[in-house]
């Protein structure tokens, strides 16, 4: 199940489906929390969404083991590098970032459009 997550927010995960989200005063400017209320440990964890070509991808940024009655705190991603590559199986975490990906640092939000430049083998701004 894929829900937002909003700041200073505890989220209960029943082992079916997430709770709406209780104020957790004790969590870090712009970090939310998951607690896993099942019997059963879980895999819990971010997508980072992106439109490619006009088509919605979401893929996976970051994941946990969490064990039953345990919580995990979470941020956002607050860099992303973007690059083209070959090999690169969905799910997978790229084991080294190429000198010529661009670095870009998200707002909470926003959207940055840009565009591969097949000259400087890169991605720009738009």
């Amino acid at each position: 199940m894929v829900r937002r997550a909003l700041p200073g927010r505890s989220y209960a995960f029943s082992g079916t489906r997430f709770g709406p989200g209780d104020l957790a005063p004790g969590t870090p400017t712009a970090h939310y929390e998951v607690r896993n209320d099942a019997r059963t440990p879980a895999l819990v964890g971010l997508l980072q969404a992106a439109t490619l070509d006009g088509v919605v991808a979401a893929d996976v940024v970051t994941a946990s083991f969490l064990p039953a009655g345990f919580s995990a705190d979470f941020a956002p991603v607050p860099r992303l590098h973007v690059w083209v590559g070959r090999g690169v199986r969905r799910f997978a975490f790229a084991p080294v970032v190429p000198s010529n990906a661009l670095l870009i640092s998200p707002a909470a939000g926003g959207r940055l459009h840009l565009r591969y430049d097949a000259g400087a083998r890169t991605f720009v701004p738009q």
